[in-house]
């Protein structure tokens, strides 16, 4: 039996890299006999670090590949949204596919048929904590989305907006609502010691580049006033290639930890911290894990999917409020520590039994599929 994982891996992206683990680690619970292959489109050189992070070598292949799968499944992870504006043409294609998503599918696989370009292929498709966000009238991402999200015969989502986005886009599916893949930390979570010597109280900013930086420079002003206030301050990156701009805005100023490194080092510094300030889904996540609550500037709209799954220890505001409102609401954390750690493990612990039920829907669910004619 053949297996393909699919996602945004091999780029060095802390969060990706965490839905990869468990993701795997889901599969070989119900097929442990399985072959696995993962899909990494990220240049070799770059991707390199993922057999020492997952401990084995598996196989890889990207786009050019022609092979045929079993099971394609997609794990975890924001990959079906497209903010930006793309052509007229786009738009006029678009409006179609809107219209007739199904006839469209058709369409597209006999014309990659016809052309030789189906190269990727599968007899079942599955998405695992999956966010389904918007698309802009003219996106060029738009129609290489459909022919997936009409493909998938079982969707769990992490939020009740992916889940009312699947009811119309995935019409075959069964749609299940769980939560965000790295709540099941079985298969990541290393266990790191408590910080020692210094009693400093610690804020961590985790962010990334955008297209509009001005917001680095403001929670760079931001983490200056903290530390006039006797704040210990350290900044993260979760993907160390793509923040090339926020690394090199900080200019030494404060400490940075970049991923990927060693896990247990990089997690001992980030369990270290007493708020979390970030502008990166994962980094809010990732912090209610280390039960830590966290302030998260809203630079894109999926982030605002937090409210509903850390509703009690992620604090959510706009770029314009980082240096107003978001120091207000990094004090006033730091000045009921326990309560607002107890508020992230609720939120923490709320995830995890949603995680567990929605992974036990799953194994039913493929108990069902037809395994007729399995590819050696």
């Amino acid at each position: 039996m053949r297996i393909l994982l699919q996602g945004y891996y091999g780029f060095g992206n802390l969060g990706d890299d965490v839905l990869l683990r468990v993701t795997l680690g889901i599969m070989r619970q119900i097929f442990p006999q399985a072959h696995y292959t993962l899909f990494v489109n990220a240049p070799a050189e770059r991707a390199a670090y993922l057999q020492t992070y997952l401990g084995e070598k598996l196989d890889y292949i990207n786009y050019s590949a022609r092979a045929h799968f079993d099971l394609i499944v997609h794990g975890g992870g924001g990959v079906h949204y497209d903010y930006a504006p793309g052509s007229f043409w786009h738009y006029l294609l678009n409006r179609f596919i809107s219209i007739q998503p199904q006839a469209f599918t058709g369409l597209y696989h006999a014309y990659k048929k016809l052309k030789g370009k189906e190269h990727i292929t599968a007899a079942h498709r599955v998405g695992l904590g999956i966010g389904l966000g918007t698309f802009t009238s003219s996106s060029s991402k738009w129609y290489t989305n459909v022919p997936v999200l009409t493909g998938y015969e079982y969707l769990m989502v992490r939020d009740s907006h992916s889940k009312m986005r699947a009811s119309s886009l995935c019409p075959k599916a069964q749609v299940v609502l769980g939560t965000d893949l790295a709540f099941y930390t079985d298969y990541w979570r290393p266990l790191v010691a408590p910080p020692s010597g210094s009693n400093a109280t610690r804020v961590g900013f985790v962010l990334r580049d955008w297209p509009h930086p001005d917001y680095l420079m403001q929670c760079i002003r931001v983490a200056g006033k903290l530390a006039a206030m006797g704040l210990q301050i350290s900044f993260f990156s979760f993907e160390q290639l793509y923040d090339k701009t926020y690394i090199r805005m900080l200019n030494g100023k404060f400490p940075c930890t970049t991923w990927p490194q060693d896990e247990k080092s990089f997690f001992a510094q980030f369990a270290a911290q007493d708020v979390i300030v970030t502008s990166r889904f994962h980094g809010a996540i990732l912090a209610s894990i280390f039960h830590i609550p966290s302030v998260t500037i809203a630079i894109e709209p999926k982030l605002s999917t937090l409210r509903e799954l850390l509703p009690q220890s992620c604090r959510l505001i706009s770029v314009s409020e980082a240096e107003t409102k978001g120091i207000n609401e990094i004090t006033t954390m730091l000045k009921e520590p326990e309560t607002w750690r107890a508020n992230a493990v609720s939120d923490a612990l709320r995830n995890r039994n949603q995680i567990e039920n929605s992974i036990l829907d799953f194994k039913n669910f493929v108990k069902g599929f037809s395994w007729n004619g399995l590819t050696e």
